[in-house]
């Protein structure tokens, strides 16, 4: 698996749908639905331009429930991504953490920008009232088992110890704040080949932010 379909395996498994194969079409595949905001409807075109380029127009757009912006939807026959495995997409949508385990640490690495472009977060926290404002990395997931062993193995690849896994309202999330956040953003977005640009822009300013601060030796 190359870096992009790793990438995209991440990515669809936080923010992508499988959908039934279409009974009215003879050797019709299962088909995975994509639906971002509007503001990110260059990642769509980003992500049919690498496996379907003769449709990267095929995108339509809906008005959502108590949003502002529309969202922007594309779908894509299975049998397009080889690198993913139905069964392990149904695997890993239920819970089950050792689809991962065939995943080697440079694959994981950008399965995971994927996984935190799809589902994660980074903002800025004033975790203490002495303290100046904490960049902070949130990953979130339905899936307890599945938050629990992203943090082992980003602490076996990186040396990185992660806070327990929380429930988060009827969800889970697992983070990290200060430069453990600014170095796992560092490891997977650095010489990367694909990211989603809001993303990858809090990135640079969570690593800006706290380069300033450590020069004054304001933040550990």
């Amino acid at each position: 698996m190359n870096q992009i379909e790793a990438y995209w395996l991440g990515f669809l498994y936080a923010d992508g749908t499988l959908r039934k194969p279409d009974k009215r079409r003879q050797k019709s595949f299962r088909r995975i639905c994509l639906e971002l905001s509007s503001k990110d409807r260059d990642h769509i075109d980003l992500f049919l331009m690498d496996f379907d380029p003769s449709r990267h127009h095929n995108i339509r757009y809906k008005k959502r429930r108590n949003k502002t912006n529309e969202a922007a939807i594309t779908t894509i026959s299975i049998n397009k991504l080889k690198f993913i495995s139905e069964n392990n997409w149904d695997l890993f949508h239920v819970g089950n953490s050792a689809v991962l385990d065939a995943l080697s640490n440079i694959e994981f690495i950008h399965w995971l920008r994927g996984f935190i472009d799809g589902d994660g977060s980074i903002k800025f926290k004033r975790i203490n009232k002495r303290r100046p404002l904490t960049p902070t990395l949130v990953i979130f997931s339905p899936h307890q088992a599945i938050l629990a062993y992203i943090g082992r193995r980003i602490n076996e690849i990186i040396n990185i110890s992660s806070n327990t896994v929380k429930k988060h309202v009827n969800i889970y999330k697992i983070n990290w704040s200060g430069t453990r956040a600014r170095d796992i953003l560092r490891y997977v977005y650095n010489n990367a080949k694909r990211w989603l640009d809001r993303k990858y822009k809090d990135f640079l300013i969570c690593n800006n932010f706290i380069s300033i601060f450590e020069k004054v030796g304001d933040l550990s």
